[in-house]
């Protein structure tokens, strides 16, 4: 009798803690990660429509970590989602494509001038005689092997030192590149993060689209992340690069 009772308890408590799962209020805040140079924007205007919601009293902790720390810390429990470059095929997870963005290049101004680059018809071909300054391979293996392939593919050169680029401060980066010699990738919605000695210009054909994944655990009935996927997924769609 008592062990039956015992597990009847258990059972109890088991659907309490499930029922509860569905509001809000078990617990008011929302763990999560971004990857390095995230466009701010996707997840700014998201934000802004959970504020206004009725789960406006959600806290949302924003952390910083590459791609393949993000899914080791949503499989111990630590995040509720992640923002990563690469779909994962684990099971026991949720994914929504949340941003697909093509990329341009960034180049010193000055330079941009003296090799006649384009705004209008600029190739990736083009920027042969360039150095690439990437990022770190450990940010998002997937995606770093993906750009260095289809660089290579453009006949660009990608040294040992792009391929593991080290981690800079953005200050440090943008003062590399105005120096000429180097452009980087970056999508439009940078734009108003560089100085006047740099410019962004799109890439005929959008050779390279940089896409952000939504990842979250397959049980969670958290409706306030709902809503903030939801959110997020408005900005799915590629952007139509824009003559200058």
């Amino acid at each position: 009798m008592f062990s039956e009772a015992r597990s009847l308890i258990r059972r109890f408590e088991k659907a309490l803690a499930v029922m509860a799962s569905f509001s809000p209020e078990v617990s008011a805040v929302l763990e999560v990660a971004v990857p390095p140079e995230m466009t701010v924007q996707p997840l700014a205007d998201a934000l802004s429509k959970l504020a206004a919601s009725p789960f406006g009293d959600t806290v949302v902790q924003l952390s910083q970590l590459s791609c393949t720390a993000q899914l080791a810390a949503l499989k111990k429990g630590a995040l509720d989602l992640a923002l990563i470059r690469k779909r994962p095929v684990e099971e026991g997870l949720d994914v929504a494509l949340v941003a697909e963005e093509p990329l341009g290049a960034v180049v010193a101004a000055e330079q941009a001038h003296r090799l006649h680059l384009s705004t209008a018809d600029l190739w990736l071909d083009d920027l042969a005689s360039l150095e690439w300054m990437g990022f770190p391979r450990s940010d998002s293996p997937a995606w770093h092997d993906h750009v260095v392939a289809v660089l290579r593919n453009h006949g660009i050169k990608v040294s040992a030192h792009g391929v593991e680029a080290p981690e800079l401060a953005p200050a440090v980066r943008l003062a590399q590149l105005s120096m000429g010699g180097r452009f980087a990738l970056a999508p439009r919605g940078c734009l108003a993060e560089f100085p006047e000695t740099l410019l962004w210009l799109p890439l005929v054909g959008e050779p390279l689209v940089r896409r952000t994944w939504a990842v979250w655990p397959a049980w969670s009935r958290r409706r306030d992340l709902g809503l903030l996927v939801a959110a997020m997924e408005t900005h799915s769609t590629p952007q139509q690069p824009v003559s200058q």
